[in-house]
């Protein structure tokens, strides 16, 4: 029979202290104690939604977010952006999250949704998926689901790992390109191109607006978060060494080697 560590205990044993502590700082210190607490790229991604939000010139959208993980498009939705009429986040075990999100004024519900399931959150106006579609096998299929999940005219915005960017690393980090053959969490595709992210939205009856990329990184920086001692990695992580913008709008194909994600604006017809 396994027996943890005593050191092990002790860290089990404080996790909901830990795990409170940083639901009251959520809380008390928004984005700001998040852009200390959470990786670079999460911000970038969520910097780069908010921008795309805005450039739609949408009043009061309703905002799907589809895969929604710890929920924290919400937090800069309610620090950045003023009207939003409602936002809903799914994922398999999102109303854990409620507690988290007691203090945010805009109207919100946490739903647990199985995204491989037949599921429908109709009448959105903006739904966002990033980095998640890669983790699932039927990738056409959800992204079918969330398009019926916005009104017709309604926009979608994906981010997903770039190909391009992966393949340049791979002489660095072999497992750069590794998958896995079954849905267990980890990658079912090591990225997507321009090309393989159009095909996938055809097939999901939705018209590609723009190709955009996220998040500029040098290849040592990359490195680095997995060769790295972690305080050493949290503090180049916050460096943008790069000094590129953290989004590029309309990419150009040779900035697909250059980011960590590639991402586009759909439309439903």
């Amino acid at each position: 029979m396994f027996l943890p560590s005593r050191h092990a205990v002790t860290i089990l044993s404080a996790m909901p202290t830990v795990r409170a502590i940083d639901d009251f700082l959520h809380r008390r210190i928004g984005v700001s104690y998040l852009r200390l607490s959470r990786e670079r790229s999460i911000h970038e991604r969520f910097r780069y939604a908010l921008a795309v939000l805005n450039s739609l010139g949408l009043e009061d959208p309703t905002v799907l977010d589809v895969g929604c993980g710890s929920g924290m498009l919400l937090r800069h939705l309610a620090s950045h952006r003023r009207h939003v009429a409602s936002y809903t986040g799914i994922d398999l075990d999102a109303t854990r999250l409620e507690r988290r999100y007691r203090d945010v004024r805009i109207p919100h519900q946490f739903l647990d949704v199985d995204l491989d399931s037949d599921w429908r959150v109709p009448d959105n106006d903006f739904a966002w998926c990033s980095e998640v579609l890669e983790h699932l096998t039927d990738d056409c299929g959800v992204l079918r689901r969330i398009a019926a999940s916005v009104r017709p005219g309604g926009h979608i915005v994906v981010t997903m790992p770039s190909l391009a960017q992966r393949e340049r690393l791979a002489s660095k980090l072999p497992w750069a390109l590794d998958v896995s053959p079954i849905q267990d969490g980890g990658h079912v595709r090591a990225g997507y191109t321009s090309e393989t992210l159009r095909a996938l939205a055809a097939d999901a009856g939705l018209e590609v607006l723009r190709i955009d990329v996220v998040s500029p990184r040098l290849d040592f920086e990359f490195v680095s978060r997995y060769r790295s001692p972690r305080g050493v990695m949290e503090l180049i992580d916050r460096i943008p060494f790069s000094g590129a913008p953290s989004f590029e709008l309309a990419a150009v194909p040779g900035s697909l080697a250059r980011y960590i994600s590639i991402a586009a604006l759909l439309q439903r017809s």
